[in-house]
């Protein structure tokens, strides 16, 4: 093995063991998607340790099974370390997309629900075609129901009736809010569509669920001021490779409003420098829009001083390796809720959608018209912008007609 990661007693006995002829490729893997020399030290206490093991247990490759490793982390009590786990983890997933070793045991699964619920998977993902988090959310409305009300009707699908799934979904009104009940009601519906298609019901129930009542508007957009803005920028230390990162995305998300899931699609052929603009890809649609310059230049510093080398074309990236995007959209707004806490700014709301509101709010402020907000946004309809109206107190009292009462 021709690197000087580690020491010349131990990659000795590495050179000796069952792993002698991966661990090059290992290593080049490793630097790929970024790690550094650093990280490669640790990574090879573990693998030592895994590879003495095998050879002691004279143990050939093509039966090392997962009973067998799972063997190995009893036999070392020692190694109990979170970073153990994930480094000799990632070292198994290596030796099994190579073909090396086994490839896990597909789980014989018995339980009626979590063969529908296996099956439902797969329809998402096979017939419809939908994404993976797409999916996750389905399975898990559809197991969270099934968890409650599984055994009421003794495991017989047809039993299942309006009543039923009537009852579960009043229990969650009880216990959240409508527009979240509401959503739940809609991943229900495509749960009894499948089962229906499956001739698992005899009727279809996703036709009978009901609608909780979620008047729209009713609530005032949250949103914070110009200075609070300042703050939350001026809270990242720009020093740092995660500060630089957080320092672009709140400014892309305080200047152009775009939602979380459109800040996580934004890749590096998305950023058109000659033009001054950027393409955004959100909820099904593309839009080109206009690159202010104050946050291009954070993006450009991001990309040319602090961006980690990855072979990831997302633009913004984990700065921890392996480098890669952002799996969800969650994680933008859990950036901006973290600098409200560094900032000590107090808001009801903490993710992303409070600098949409809050670019939307200063818009209106300025005299931009409903219409161009809604350009802005993207919105699809005039009345999701209608709500930003109720904000503008100074035109609302315009509109006052003057009380009769006592003077």
């Amino acid at each position: 093995m021709n690197t000087k990661v580690f020491q010349s007693a131990n990659q000795a006995r590495l050179e000796l063991g069952p792993f002698n002829e991966f661990l090059e490729d290992y290593v080049c893997e490793l630097r790929r998607v970024g790690y550094p020399d650093s990280h490669f030290s640790k990574a090879f206490r573990v693998i030592l340790r895994f590879s003495d093991w095998v050879g002691l247990k004279h143990i050939s490759l093509s039966k090392l099974t997962q009973e067998r490793i799972e063997e190995f982390w009893r036999f070392h009590g020692e190694l109990r370390d979170h970073c153990d786990f994930k480094v000799l983890g990632e070292f198994i997933h290596f030796l099994r997309k190579r073909e090396v070793i086994p490839a896990l045991p597909r789980l014989k699964i018995t339980c009626p629900m979590e063969k529908m619920l296996h099956a439902f998977e797969r329809y998402l993902r096979e017939e419809r075609g939908l994404s993976s988090l797409y999916i996750y959310q389905q399975v898990r409305v559809a197991k969270a129901f099934l968890l409650v009300t599984y055994p009421l009707v003794d495991g017989k699908w047809h039993y299942y009736t309006a009543q039923t799934i009537g009852d579960y979904l009043m229990q969650l009104l009880k216990n959240g809010a409508a527009n979240e009940v509401k959503g739940e009601t809609r991943k229900l519906g495509r749960f009894f569509k499948f089962l229906f298609i499956r001739g698992k019901t005899k009727i279809d129930l996703s036709q009978s669920m009901p609608r909780p009542a979620n008047w729209r508007h009713t609530k005032l957009p949250v949103y914070i001021g110009p200075d609070k803005v300042q703050r939350l920028l001026d809270s990242c230390n720009r020093e740092t490779q995660i500060g630089v990162r957080d320092y672009a995305i709140l400014m892309t998300l305080s200047r152009l409003g775009l939602r979380a899931c459109e800040v996580k699609n934004l890749n590096l052929d998305d950023l058109h420098w000659r033009d001054g603009a950027i393409t955004v890809r959100g909820k099904g649609k593309e839009s080109k829009m206009p690159l202010p310059s104050e946050v291009g230049e954070s993006i450009a510093i991001y990309i040319k001083k602090f961006r980690p080398k990855t072979p990831s074309r997302a633009l913004f990236v984990s700065v921890f390796p392996p480098h890669h995007g952002f799996k969800l959209s969650v994680s933008v707004s859990c950036i901006v809720s973290f600098a409200l806490q560094r900032a000590k700014i107090e808001s009801s709301h903490r993710g992303a959608y409070l600098l949409r509101h809050t670019v939307a709010n200063e818009c209106l402020k300025n005299g931009a018209s409903l219409n161009e907000i809604a350009n802005l946004l993207r919105h699809d309809q005039l009345s999701t912008t209608a709500i930003y109206a109720k904000v503008d107190y100074a035109r609302m009292q315009q509109a006052v007609r003057p009380w009769g009462g006592v003077q």
